[in-house]
């Protein structure tokens, strides 16, 4: 036998409590159910069974995925461009899927109970941009509580109401903000 040590977690600092996190995406992997593409996203000092999925979507009308696009907007990742589109109102975002380009971006993701297991969190399937400055797309403290909200109330629809008082919780960083890539 060895004498060994461990840190124990600070009161109020549980990674897996209900509610907004701010997390940094550690690692990316494709995959598919049903012949539906999706990715699966990991966070720093989380579980790998606490990670997000994100299916692709598609727009009926235009047939344009939207969903993953979402996933990389709200992270920043590969953004090339931002363009208006014929009528100048919209924005028209060229980016690059290559999953790599997620690791290490940072996003608010919602915890919530396991549906079939409320012993257990999980997290939602939609995200909301974490505030920032970027090269081609900046997010204020306003576009993130609008994107909570719509998240929130997806929750609610599909899901169960959110237990939370809208508070972020930060997760283990191993990066300081001043030296965040976006």
């Amino acid at each position: 036998m060895a004498i060994k040590t461990m840190t124990g977690g600070e009161q109020g600092q549980n990674a897996y409590s209900r509610g907004w996190h701010a997390v940094t995406i550690e690692s990316v992997k494709e995959g598919s159910w049903n012949d539906k593409k999706y990715l699966d996203v990991f966070f720093e000092g989380y579980n790998s069974s606490c990670n997000l999925r994100v299916y692709e979507q598609y727009d009926k009308e235009t047939n344009e995925e939207y969903s993953v696009a979402r996933l990389f907007k709200f992270a920043n990742a590969g953004i090339i461009s931002v363009l208006k589109d014929q009528t100048g109102n919209k924005p028209v975002i060229q980016y690059d899927d290559d999953i790599e380009g997620l690791k290490g971006k940072k996003l608010n993701v919602l915890i919530v109970d396991d549906k079939k297991n409320p012993k257990y969190a999980r997290v939602w399937d939609r995200v909301a941009p974490y505030a920032h400055e970027g090269e081609h797309l900046s997010y204020s403290e306003d576009d993130v509580t609008y994107w909570k909200q719509q998240a929130e109330a997806s929750h609610k629809k599909y899901g169960q109401p959110v237990v939370s008082n809208g508070a972020v919780h930060e997760s283990n960083q191993s990066t300081p903000a001043e030296e965040m890539p976006f």
